[in-house]
């Protein structure tokens, strides 16, 4: 933190709005734009904007959004109250005091009333909110709001649930995915990763922490194919007594010699002692 940020942290919050109305977990922000100037407001560096985080303080509770909408759509009587824009505001969580300190929740306990300030967030109360503590965790960036916060995961909670990497053509998803599985890899070494690269952009990724099959080196077992499928395929390069030998493939998959009957299928699964690929 510079000593800029300190001396910032220092002074109280000066409110760039109040609440408007409520509609779930959205909020309607009135935003002082033009009058009467303020340090907030000020901030050209920061503006209350789409993307930055709003606190709104509801008695000792700060609640925690993010603006998703600003416009000059103002009600009238809002207006006449000094108004000059509105922004709409997700809630997405709340800042509590309490005997350990103060400490970030996902979720709202209580809604914002009409009229409670909006103040823009600090950084202290940035880092309040990704601040993860955790045996695993990896740094995957920073903040866009806040440069100087760290943005890190924990590794666990990520892998116990299902999540996705969006984002246009040319954005960097292949590069950030490859960064984020090295830098999980480094925080788990005991992890096993199985990738399913169809364009074949993580092939040189992983140096020798990676096993890369392709058609040049994967080999399957004769077994996984049924007897006409796998010579129709391979006929060409196959030795010629190959289909002669089917009585012996058949006593080799069922452990029994040559003379005994067998009751099963070519492609029935049953235990193999034949070390037999092929190669596609």
């Amino acid at each position: 933190m510079t000593a800029e940020q300190s001396r910032n942290e220092a002074k109280p919050a000066e409110p760039v709005g109040r609440v408007l109305s409520v509609h779930g977990s959205q909020a309607s922000i009135g935003l002082f734009v033009g009058i009467p100037a303020t340090k907030a407001n000020e901030q050209n560096d920061s503006p209350a904007t789409v993307g930055k985080f709003l606190a709104i303080r509801r008695g000792q509770t700060l609640l925690v959004g993010v603006i998703s909408d600003v416009s000059m759509e103002v009600p009238v009587l809002a207006r006449e109250d000094g108004y000059r824009a509105a922004a709409s505001v997700d809630l997405m969580g709340e800042i509590t005091d309490g005997k350990g300190g103060a400490r970030f929740a996902r979720g709202v306990t209580q809604y914002p009333a009409i009229g409670d300030p909006a103040m823009l967030m600090s950084h202290r109360e940035l880092q309040m909110i990704y601040e993860v503590q955790a045996p695993a965790t990896i740094e995957v960036g920073h903040l866009q709001q806040d440069a100087a916060i760290a943005a890190r995961v924990n590794v666990n909670e990520m892998l116990n649930k299902h999540f996705a990497v969006l984002g246009s053509t040319g954005v960097g998803k292949s590069s950030g995915i490859a960064f984020m599985l090295k830098t999980i890899l480094s925080a788990r070494p005991d992890l096993r990763i199985f990738l399913l690269d169809g364009h074949n952009e993580y092939g040189h990724c992983f140096g020798d922490q990676a096993l890369v099959l392709n058609p040049a080196n994967l080999r399957l077992p004769f077994w996984l194919f049924t007897f006409d499928r796998a010579t129709t395929k391979r006929s060409r390069s196959l030795p010629s007594s190959f289909p002669s030998r089917r009585a012996s493939i058949a006593s080799s998959r069922s452990g029994r010699p040559c003379g005994e009957r067998i009751r099963r299928a070519q492609d029935s699964p049953s235990i193999h002692r034949c070390l037999i690929g092929f190669r596609i």
